[in-house]
């Protein structure tokens, strides 16, 4: 059982494992240009019985004066975040990823949240890397 780059053929039968294993998620648009790898294994029978795909995401890094005023953090992070979710949407690009440091207040946490509407990983899940090199 070989690896190989999924047909539009396999897409229902990878919708129908995503379906099986009950995922809380939405079964992503498979079509998108963002997958740049797709690939499936298929049984003895040719039956898809495991996919892979990556989709490309924007891992998002801010670097901020801690020492403006609150009002002014605020107002520059607010018109900031605007303009760069502008840029990435034209880019093609439809999710965007932080990484929130330890001790981070929650009231920047709010601000991300109810302001921007970040939203926090899925509870329960966590979020690793692998590095590629």
């Amino acid at each position: 059982m070989q690896p190989e780059d999924m047909t539009p053929f396999d897409r229902e039968q990878v919708r129908a494992l995503h379906e099986k294993m009950g995922f809380d998620y939405r079964m992503p648009d498979l079509e998108s240009p963002l997958f740049l790898v797709k690939q499936v294994v298929r049984d003895e029978r040719g039956r898809v019985i495991a996919a892979c795909g990556l989709r490309l995401q924007a891992e998002t890094y801010l670097w901020l004066d801690t020492q403006l005023p609150i009002e002014v953090r605020c107002k520059v992070v607010r018109d900031l975040a605007r303009s760069v979710v502008s840029e990435a949407w034209r880019a093609g690009l439809d999710c965007l990823v932080a990484w929130l440091p330890p001790g981070l207040p929650a009231t920047f946490r709010n601000f991300l949240t109810k302001r921007l509407g970040w939203q926090p990983v899925r509870k329960g899940w966590e979020s690793w890397t692998l590095p590629v090199e």
